[in-house]
């Protein structure tokens, strides 16, 4: 869910709901798209105009190639469609258009044509091999051999299989697999012991060739799918008029229950679709039997199709992510498993989403980097912006106004972002930074800009992680530089199915400007944290940490070194929708060295936060929360007794 923070801005409510992506921006367009799929964009583009809801995605797919990854199972987000015009929607057929879209039959050219204006229909190809992705068994102790299998299609009796490892720069003689079928070739392969880039392609009789697929080999890789989730309780379509109860479906049944191979079942739904394409009940099992015989692009397209109509069906929605997962689209499967994860699941399909979640994070942190950013807009007011004591004078010497409590609106600005940058399996590099402003038109000479970097690595072999991260901050106060910290940050984590516990290190060094010197102090802080989440709904997350140290002064004459021990406790409710609610309460303890005009300095601070936030447009990056800090601090010298309440809201977007 994130971290609750303090900011909002006006201006950017406005931009979210006049730019919602999603949203028609003209006529003749539709965008930016967010978080949905080619066939939920084309029924909503599809209202009201000529032309069935197939015929519309072929169209758009068609007329926006440099919207779409390759195929029409992924269209890029942010990506902005030109709607063709009826003429050129009509031009192919439903049932063509559902063909081409679903990889049954192999379309012509699918360049640009003119979206105003009927296009000439280019000569058909002969249909020829198509890779859609490879799945690599796990190797079994004793035996050598794992089985390789290609998924796709306009795969022929007597194709053979053409491997190269790339990193030798070698290839195989062409093999013959043991096993083709038109969209599945099984071949026992044998690879060396060290994981390597290979590139393999299907060859068949006619000398028609597939492009060149790569992939990860090796005795130690398996890319092999987990076992289908049983997820009782998940599954809860709604009966349709068309489909359920129909004697089709009876029959569809009939042949799963008495163990009938789901390729069969698949051959007999798939005639079927010119009369139930767009029925929930029926989509799904097209598209479970298209999984369970390997037709994973069928079955995504299929599977979208159920989602897109009913969203809430998770048994669609997991058939969707794991046939994202078998094709190595793990961002997708990513995607859908989270949005599963939202719904609180049962326990047993908490625990295989859990599964494929750790096999994508495995994928990522072996072979994929990530680049992620935010920015975000915020206001509130603060009670006491300076934290300063409300008295007007100390051992009757008048204070400064600046060294007296002062209530401030505020609005602030923020910018961050992660790369990550993996280097070898379970091993990554990390970077972070953020930069933020934050502006108090009452009291400007608190005026604060702070900068942080961070930068290290990760090591993930399973269920234990361990990081070590350098990092840097500075803060300016009123323009003017006030501080800046240089520290090192160790961790290890221990990850469980419904908790995780760690233990934290972190040595570093506070340096102040020059007049401010006395302040200057080296830190060593240890602490132990657990995170614990419930399955039952609402879903609750509850925190909890321990915190002791030492800030120990650098100048010796300095007042400021200190003993601090420190302790939290909160929880994270989360209702479902996008709602959520924080509640936490920390207390720090605080033992100062020497003496404070005389006296001995002790300070206990009390914080507790009360947060909400609203994440029903996640899915589109944007993220709205509101929060209320209160703050007493309580300390045996008068000059830094005082207490604090900050209320305010913020928005933030996501960049992925």
């Amino acid at each position: 869910m994130g971290e609750f923070r303090l900011r909002f801005c006006i201006a950017l409510c406005f931009v979210l709901v006049s730019g919602a992506p999603g949203s028609a921006l003209a006529q003749d367009s539709y965008g930016p798209v967010g978080n949905e799929t080619l066939w939920a964009v084309a029924k909503k583009v599809a209202e009201g105009r000529s032309g069935t809801t197939a015929q519309m995605a072929w169209a758009l797919y068609r007329a926006n190639p440099e919207a779409f990854e390759g195929s029409p199972g992924k269209i890029r987000r942010q990506a902005t469609l030109k709607i063709p015009a009826p003429a050129f929607v009509n031009e192919v057929p439903a049932a063509q258009a559902y063909a081409y879209l679903t990889g049954k039959a192999v379309p012509p050219s699918t360049a640009t044509a003119a979206p105003t204006a009927p296009a000439t229909p280019a000569a058909r190809p002969a249909a020829g091999p198509v890779i859609a992705g490879v799945e690599l068994a796990p190797l079994i102790p004793g035996d050598p051999y794992q089985w390789l299998r290609i998924v796709g299609s306009g795969f022929a009796p007597g194709a053979t299989l053409e491997l190269r490892d790339l990193a030798k720069g070698t290839a195989a003689p062409p093999r013959k697999p043991q096993s083709v079928r038109e969209n599945r070739i099984e071949y026992a392969a044998r690879f060396p012991e060290e994981p390597s880039r290979w590139q393999v392609v299907v060859r068949n009789p006619d000398g028609s060739r597939s492009e060149p697929h790569a992939f990860q080999g090796g005795a130690s890789v398996s890319l092999s799918l987990a076992p289908r989730a049983a997820a009782p309780g998940t599954v809860a379509p709604m009966a349709s008029a068309a489909f359920a109860g129909s004697p089709d479906q009876l029959s569809a049944l009939g042949l799963a229950q008495t163990g009938r191979k789901a390729d069969e079942v698949y051959r007999f739904l798939e005639p079927l679709e010119g009369r139930y394409a767009g029925d929930v009940d029926y989509d799904y099992l097209l598209g479970t039997s298209a999984f369970d015989s390997g037709r994973f692009g069928q079955a995504i397209f299929v599977l979208q199709r159920a989602v897109a109509t009913r969203p809430r069906f998770a048994g669609a929605r997991m058939e969707l992510a794991r046939a994202y997962y078998a094709l190595g689209d793990n961002e997708s499967a990513r995607r859908e498993f989270a949005i599963l994860e939202k719904d609180t699941p049962p326990p047993q399909a908490r625990r295989a989403i859990a599964e494929y979640m750790a096999a994508i994070d495995r994928r990522a942190a072996a072979y994929q980097r990530q680049l992620t950013g935010y920015a975000e807009l915020g206001s509130g007011y603060d009670s006491n912006a300076n934290g300063s004591p409300d008295i007007q004078t100390f051992l009757d010497i008048p204070l400064d106004t600046r060294n007296q409590s002062t209530a401030s609106g505020y609005y602030n600005l923020g910018l961050g972002g992660l790369a990550s940058y993996p280097f070898a399996p379970a091993w990554r590099l990390v970077g972070t930074g953020s930069a933020g402003y934050r502006s108090n038109p009452d009291a400007t000479f608190v005026d604060s800009q702070v900068l942080r970097l961070a930068g290290g690595v990760e090591w993930r072999p399973g269920q234990f992680e361990l990081s070590l991260q350098p990092n840097f901050a500075m803060a300016l106060l009123d323009g003017e530089d006030n501080h800046r910290v240089v520290a090192v940050d160790a961790a290890g984590t221990w990850h469980f199915d419904q908790a995780q516990t760690s233990l934290n290190v972190r040595s570093g060094q506070t340096r102040f400007a020059d007049g401010l010197e006395e302040l200057d102090v080296d830190t060593l802080v240890y602490g132990i944290a657990a995170q614990y989440t419930t399955l039952s709904m609402p879903r609750v997350q509850l925190v909890s940490a321990v915190t002791i140290g030492s800030d120990d002064a650098v100048d010796p004459g300095s007042v400021f070194g200190r003993d601090l021990t420190g302790g939290r406790i909160g929880a994270v409710v989360d209702f479902g929708g996008g709602h959520a609610v924080l509640v936490s309460v920390a207390g720090v303890s605080s033992d100062y060295d020497g003496l404070f005009f005389g006296a001995r300095r002790d300070d206990e601070q009390l914080g507790t936060t009360l947060g909400y936030e609203w994440g029903g447009l996640r899915a589109l990056g944007w993220t709205l929360r509101a929060q209320l800090n209160y703050v007493d601090n309580r300390s045996s010298v008068a000059l830094y007794d005082y207490d604090r309440l900050d209320a305010g809201v913020s928005l933030r977007k996501e960049f992925r």
